[in-house]
């Protein structure tokens, strides 16, 4: 894959399982393929004050026949705090609370 990051944004093309191997968990008979998949995401971060800031984010996968897509949005404040969600369209919904903590060398967070 490629990762473009930027200290304002980020883009990413990537794919797995490109040769779509299969495995056998014991079983001469029973093969199991891991599927291609391709993956876009992406995320900005938005200056809103001098101590908030918003960064929107998706992620799109693909197996070349169906579609995944996925938004959120994360808020920090004063570069300490974070809280915020995403959807993934059609199937889940996700929310997040954390703190950066010592000197932002450790990011500890709840989802749910």
């Amino acid at each position: 894959g490629v990762y473009l990051y930027n200290p304002s944004f980020t883009l990413g093309v990537s794919m797995a399982h490109i040769n779509e191997p299969k495995f056998g968990l014991g079983s001469q008979n029973g093969q199991n393929p891991l599927k291609r998949a391709a993956y876009l995401t992406g995320s900005m971060l938005v200056g809103l004050s001098y101590t908030l800031d918003l960064t929107p984010m998706f992620v799109v996968k693909s197996d070349l026949s169906t579609i995944s897509a996925e938004a959120g949005a994360i808020a920090t404040y004063d570069n300490r705090f974070y809280f915020g969600g995403s959807y993934r369209w059609d199937d889940a919904a996700t929310a997040m609370i954390g703190a950066n903590l010592l000197n932002n060398s450790l990011r500890l967070g709840y989802a749910f």
